[in-house]
């Protein structure tokens, strides 16, 4: 679980910075990105959104939910996520303390 959420939140982090830069990153690389991420951190399956200005500019499922069904993820797909959820919160609140603080 856990690393499926440090590759989530790794390529969420890059997609972010790169596509703040290059907008082409997103339809060009990012998909080809994600799957060598997968496959070296042997993660079966995750879903992404990536939301810019409050509107999602790309959502897309990945690799297979259930690695005994060998269902395909989709844009829909629910995970669990466990206590990760405190630690997206905590890095909110870091980020907001840090833009006050610095900008």
């Amino acid at each position: 679980m856990i690393k499926r959420f440090i590759i989530a939140s790794t390529i969420l982090f890059v997609a972010n910075l790169s596509f703040a830069q290059t907008p082409v990153f997103v339809y060009d690389s990012l998909e080809k990105y994600i799957e060598r991420g997968m496959s070296l951190w042997q993660v079966p399956g995750l879903a992404i959104s990536i939301v810019k200005d409050g509107k999602v500019i790309f959502q897309k499922g990945f690799g297979i939910r259930d690695i005994n069904k060998k269902d395909k993820v989709d844009e829909n797909t629910l995970f669990i996520i466990a206590s990760n959820s405190k630690l997206f919160t905590g890095t909110a609140i870091a980020n907001l303390d840090y833009e006050k603080n610095y900008r």
